[in-house]
């Protein structure tokens, strides 16, 4: 077996798990402050977001004014607490874009700015190039171990290098929004 080193952190052993390395370990390293299970808050549930339940839809105003829904193909959230702390997802866009199959976001913060609002700064990976994004989420617990944030985010095609093919006011923006239902691994499974 290969040995990786890395953070201890419950997402990067999710995602390896999730991708079909069910050997993976995280070797013996120094903790890190947001996910060791001794620091303050305990440690972190990862949520595994169910690409049934979740929902992905886009917008374009334009003449006539266009929109369509897309999948959302794979994700995982991280909580403690009930307060989010990272996250990713992938939105399946094959049938929206022949060229570019999925579009992928990670988190690298978020932070509250309502009861039930955060902001949420990332990365977008697009046709092969990332860049920033920043939007709000409305974050809701239905349950523990069950979180549903849905959020919407406006994308221009050009500094992605895609032409979106949209008219009117909105030149080449798209508006997504995109709603995430995700529990604990042991809940999706059960739920499959």
């Amino acid at each position: 077996m290969r040995s990786l080193s890395l953070c201890s952190s419950s997402i990067a052993l999710a995602l390896l798990a999730s991708s079909g390395h069910a050997t993976a370990r995280v070797l013996p390293a120094s903790p890190c402050p947001w996910c060791d299970a001794s620091s303050t808050g305990g440690p972190p549930d990862t949520l595994v977001v169910d690409p049934r339940a979740s929902s992905a839809t886009w917008s374009a105003a334009g003449a006539p004014a266009r929109h369509g829904t897309v999948g959302i193909s794979s994700g995982l959230l991280v909580s403690r607490h009930e307060v989010l702390t990272t996250g990713r997802f992938t939105i399946d866009l094959s049938n929206l874009h022949d060229g570019q199959p999925a579009a992928s976001f990670i988190t690298r913060g978020a932070a509250r700015v309502g009861p039930a609002r955060w902001r949420v700064t990332g990365d977008l990976t697009l046709h092969g190039v990332t860049r920033p994004l920043t939007f709000d989420a409305d974050v809701r617990w239905p349950e523990p171990g069950h979180m549903v944030a849905s959020g919407a985010f406006r994308v221009r095609g050009t500094p992605f290098g895609l032409t979106l093919d949209t008219s009117g006011p909105a030149g080449d923006e798209l508006l997504v929004n995109v709603t995430l239902d995700a529990r604990r691994r042991a809940a999706v499974a059960t739920a499959q």
